[in-house]
């Protein structure tokens, strides 16, 4: 269907132009409707056809949710060529459309009433794009059923396991489908895990469920038994710092009957918000790239993060750690060399070349590659002393995705399934063949257990039907069940009071828990809290620039974000502060100077100024490379930079505590002075170094005056003495050992420059004029 949409809305477009062309009577302003119509239709047709070549369902909710939340940890290399092309195309279609309607025009007779055509043509092609309804989260279809019933089938599942006697081990594989063990399509595939499947209890027609179809929402899906619909506002801006924290999941079951869970995984946590989500849900402890301490060393690592064997081989130590010490726990783990879309070989993989037509095909490589240590974690669980008290879990988190080298090829000619399969010493080795979806994973697992048979809209395949088998249409039953399921986020209604735990860094109210910093638009009914997204560093201030004259909002964050704007006496504070009004009206900053700070709402209803309102939603708009401040010193963990610097090189991005050199940017930090320094000053450098440069000799140069200092791990504050003339203005710092590191990276992969080159930290500089000299006898 999003197919026809995306030809009836180039239709429209064709024929507009033609219209424009041949028949219809110009003017300037019917030509600038035209251009900026046909620009959206464009830009919204574009943008579909990359998604679609990523996720095979266009715009769909993996895109939606992706692109609402931490990007850090992605890998957006084979991005690059698609989004290319797709500029490169609308780019020659605009100076097509430039050359039709602006060159040469033929001379014929025109009437008005065709422009009005034109014009309701391009309209309707913009209305038309695919991407519209799917944005939207409706169809033409799901007007007529019935979603008021969500809670008739949802679960709030509020019973523990009593006594439990298993300890849990639960197997996510990046895309490994179960499509993959069909020998006569995929002969001797996936051989060593095969032979593990055969003695297991195997449901083999477990069907994909709508945004279920990425791995966070797999995830989500298997624990929680919902799909992931979330809720966004401020022009798509993340609206929660929780994750579906109304919802009951495996995890939280778990923990409240005594389990300690564990994840572990290769790739950055916090792409996808994946460490929101085990934070809320039970899971306490999580390790991924940044906590293995390994994030450095570059030959164990792919594009994503660690190689699948180093994450296995971690996962068994964990798991021997636990069993040993007699606790009962959950340790789940993903793997992801087989992430699209040619996936990856862990080195050391025996078997790492896999054939078809007589022709190499790595994405399938790298399947049999993964299998075997899926395999070989398997087999190191179950020939250990803790065997039979282990419920061991092998699943899909979700089919391989449409840029899966493979999957045009081969998996998309046949039925795809998602894999789901139990081992453990009371486990009958069986094959089931009922429906059911992802959903029911979790449940299963619980009965498994000794729990309860059913999580949200999942149930147990043991000994209950699946709603999938159930309700006719369940797919689109999800769909028309999507404003339930996003109340799921839980969103308070009104917000009086609140405390700030400073130490926590958490802000509370009414039961809900956001952490900090955070801003709350509050309407009559409902409050809509932004929290900070980290691969976006003036996520709250872009989100504030965005509200409407009048719009109430409540903000925590450092003083200096706020006092740049309202409050000039607080510009310099790296202290919280709680800052609150109204757009364009009078708005109150106030620093927080307790660990814990109880605040109340104010809301004076003053009128507003439309004038004041646009200066300040020009400030907050304000990029924080383009602050100035003023000050006697540079303060490097604030935004910005004082009057006194005109340009500098080689800093790193702006951090909480400072700024890290960066040698891939520049050898030195140059920093160019407005003026020339005094005759006769100090330099007064409070830093830390980085690595090999820790307590090695930092050169400092002002003209041709070159001294040293050296700085430990640990922030240290150094003076040094300099003579200046009436032209210096210009100082080079120069660490001796910069190092690669991915220390505070926002993005986790290496092909697209996450990696810095790390020497000196600077925390704060300043020039201190020498007005008086020491008489020498």
């Amino acid at each position: 269907m999003s197919f026809y949409f995306l030809g009836f809305s180039f239709l429209c477009l064709v024929l507009s132009v033609i219209l424009l062309r041949y028949k219809a009577k110009r003017t300037i302003s019917l030509l600038c409707l035209f251009f900026l119509a046909s620009a959206i239709t464009v830009f919204l047709n574009s943008f579909w056809i990359v998604c679609q070549r990523f996720t095979g369902d266009g715009v769909n909710q993996s895109v939606l949710y992706t692109l609402g939340n931490s990007l850090e940890g992605a890998d957006f290399s084979d991005f690059v060529i698609p989004i290319t092309l797709a500029i490169i195309g609308s780019g020659a279609v605009f100076v097509l459309l430039y050359l039709l309607l602006c060159y040469k025009l033929p001379i014929r007779k025109r009437h008005s009433l065709y422009s009005v055509l034109a014009c309701l043509l391009v309209v309707v092609s913009v209305l038309t794009s695919p991407t519209i309804p799917q944005i939207s989260g409706s169809t033409l279809s799901l007007k007529t059923i019935d979603g008021s019933d969500f809670n008739k089938y949802y679960v709030k599942q509020e019973s523990i396991i009593d006594n439990p006697k298993y300890n849990l081990v639960y197997i996510y594989g990046e895309s490994l489908e179960r499509t993959y063990f069909d020998e006569t399509i995929f002969p001797n595939l996936l051989p060593d895990l095969n032979d593990i499947r055969k003695n297991s209890l195997d449901y083999s027609n477990t069907q994909q469920m709508p945004a279920t179809d990425f791995t966070i929402a797999g995830i989500v899906a298997s624990q929680c038994g919902i799909p992931l619909f979330k809720p966004t506002a401020f022009s798509d801006t993340n609206v929660v710092s929780s994750f579906y924290p109304t919802a009951i999941c495996l995890g939280d079951i778990l923990k409240k009957s005594g389990y300690e869970n564990w994840f572990y995984q290769g790739a950055n946590l916090l792409f996808a918000d994946k460490d929101a989500f085990f934070r809320t849900h039970g899971i306490s402890h999580i390790w991924g790239l940044a906590e293995s301490g390994m994030q450095d060393d570059f030959s164990i690592q792919n594009n994503w993060g660690l190689y699948d064997n180093i994450v296995l081989d971690k996962a068994w130590d964990k798991y021997k750690e636990l069993a040993a010490s007699g606790k009962r726990f959950a340790l789940f783990t993903l793997t992801l060399d087989t992430h699209p879309p040619r996936g990856y070989i862990s080195p050391g993989c025996k078997k790492n070349n896999y054939h078809m037509g007589g022709e190499k095909v790595d994405a399938l490589s790298a399947v049999l590659c993964s299998q075997e240590d899926i395999a070989r974690f398997v087999n190191r669980i179950q020939s250990s002393p803790w065997a039979k008290n282990t419920i061991i879990v092998v699943s899909s988190d979700h089919l391989a995705m449409p840029n899966m080298a493979v999957a045009v090829d081969y998996l998309n000619k046949h039925n795809r399934r998602d894999l789901f399969f139990i081992l453990g010493d009371s486990i009958k080795p069986a094959i089931q063949n009922q429906g059911r979806s992802p959903l029911d994973n979790g449940a299963t697992v619980l009965e498994v257990l000794g729990g309860a048979r059913a999580i949200g809209l999942g149930r147990s395949s043991l000994s209950e039907k699946s709603l999938f088998e159930t309700i006719n249409d369940f797919q689109s039953k999800l769909y028309a069940w999507g404003d339930s399921i996003r109340a799921l986020w839980g969103n308070p209604k009104h917000i009086d009071h609140f405390v700030v735990d400073v130490s926590k860094k958490k802000l509370s109210f009414d039961g809900f828990s956001y952490n900090l910093p955070v801003v709350f638009e509050i309407k009559p009914d409902q409050v809509l809290p932004v929290v900070d997204d980290e691969g976006k560093k003036s996520s709250l201030r872009t989100a504030l620039a965005y509200l409407p004259e009048g719009a109430q909002f409540l903000w925590v964050d450092k003083c200096f974000l706020a006092g740049n704007i309202w409050k000039s006496s607080l510009a310099l504070s790296t202290d919280w502060c709680v800052t609150q009004g109204r757009t364009g009206g009078n708005v109150s900053v106030e620093k927080i100077d307790s660990e814990i700070y109880k605040g109340i709402v104010t809301d004076d209803h003053q009128p507003t100024n439309t004038a004041r309102y646009r200066r300040d939603q020009m400030q907050l708009q304000i990029a924080p490379e383009d602050i100035r401040y003023s000050s006697d010193s540079f303060k490097l963990a604030l935004e910005g930079q004082p009057h006194f610097i005109e340009n500098m090189m080689g800093l790193s991005y702006q951090e909480p505590w400072g700024r890290w050199s960066d040698a891939l940017m520049a050898p030195s930090v140059l920093l160019l002075y407005r003026y020339p320094f005094p005759q006769e000053f100090d330099v007064v450098i409070k830093a830390k170094a980085f690595g090999g440069n820790v307590n090695k000799p930092i050169a400092v140069k002002i003209g041709d005056q070159t001294q040293y200092a050296s700085f430990g791990s640990e922030p240290t504050t150094v003076k040094l003495h300099f003579t200046g003339d009436m032209y210096t203005r210009l100082m080079t710092i120069t660490p001796p050992e910069p190092q690669l590191s991915r220390q505070g990276s926002i993005l986790g992969s290496s092909s697209v420059s996450p990696v810095r080159k790390l020497g000196i930290g600077l925390i704060e500089l300043e020039i201190v004029p020498v007005v008086e000299k020491t008489l020498k006898n």
